[in-house]
């Protein structure tokens, strides 16, 4: 089917916007932060590279959460990585 991947592509997408933290009532999505959301562990390590990277130049603070995230329907075992976003870096 054409365009498959776009379509479950956005229905992950617009759920996992409501998702929570497996075990809390906490969201995923956070004021100030950014995560990257994945489902194999390759995937986790090349995340935490860009992480370190972007901690490095400054544009992300502080430590990095490693979440497992509820399941949703449809969607099973993805996880996350959350970081702080420097809000005080200066553009540029």
């Amino acid at each position: 089917m054409d365009g498959a991947y776009d379509v479950r592509y956005e229905i992950i997408k617009s759920r996992l916007d409501k998702a929570h933290v497996k075990g809390s009532h906490e969201r995923l999505t956070q004021p100030g932060k950014v995560a990257v959301v994945f489902s194999h562990p390759e995937e986790e390590q090349e995340i935490r590279r860009n992480i370190d990277f972007l901690s490095g130049q400054g544009t992300l603070t502080g430590e990095t959460d490693f979440l497992e995230i509820e399941d949703l329907p449809g969607v099973y075992g993805l996880k996350a990585l959350r970081a702080t976003i420097n809000l005080e870096q200066a553009p540029g």
